[in-house]
């Protein structure tokens, strides 16, 4: 009886887990998802397939995370002509005091809702900001945790998009 139960309980943890156990741990594919904006628009990542992406992790309550932002904006600015998007998906924040901040900070790219899916894809955040780089063929090439500033990013930027 008692190898019986722990039989039992190994099948339920690789089920439980096996998703983790057996995937490709490097292979992330974010364009499965479609998140919802601030508007409550879905947004599909797919949509951003064939640019390069800076996808930054952040929270209202994140020190470090409000600091990048305005480096985050400039570089939206002087990037604005190439095929270049940064998506700023915000985890474990309130819609008023993430509205407010979008709001202050000016910020001019997308702002999606983060969903546990998401987070999961991406390693299971524990720590932000945490920013990732994905270019045009949706390959994660840069993984950052923490905070950075303008010339960190435009340097990445600058070294993967395509000319």
């Amino acid at each position: 009886m008692k190898t019986l139960v722990n039989i039992i309980l190994s099948l339920i943890l690789i089920f439980a887990f096996g998703s983790n156990i057996f995937a490709d741990s490097d292979e992330t594919n974010i364009y499965k998802f479609t998140l919802k904006s601030l508007q409550n628009e879905d947004v599909k990542l797919s949509d951003f397939k064939d640019k390069l992406v800076l996808i930054n992790f952040w929270a209202t309550w994140c020190g470090p995370c409000l600091k990048e932002m305005p480096d985050l904006v400039k570089l939206k600015k002087d990037f604005i002509d190439k095929e270049f998007e940064i998506l700023g998906i915000v985890v474990t924040s309130n819609e008023k005091n993430v509205k407010k901040i979008v709001d202050n900070y000016k910020i001019n790219y997308p702002v999606l809702w983060g969903t546990t899916e998401i987070v999961t894809e991406f390693g299971n955040i524990s720590s932000i900001p945490r920013t990732f780089l994905i270019n045009q063929d949706g390959e994660i090439v840069e993984d950052i945790l923490g905070m950075r500033d303008y010339e960190f990013f435009k340097k990445l930027a600058d070294k993967y998009i395509k000319k």
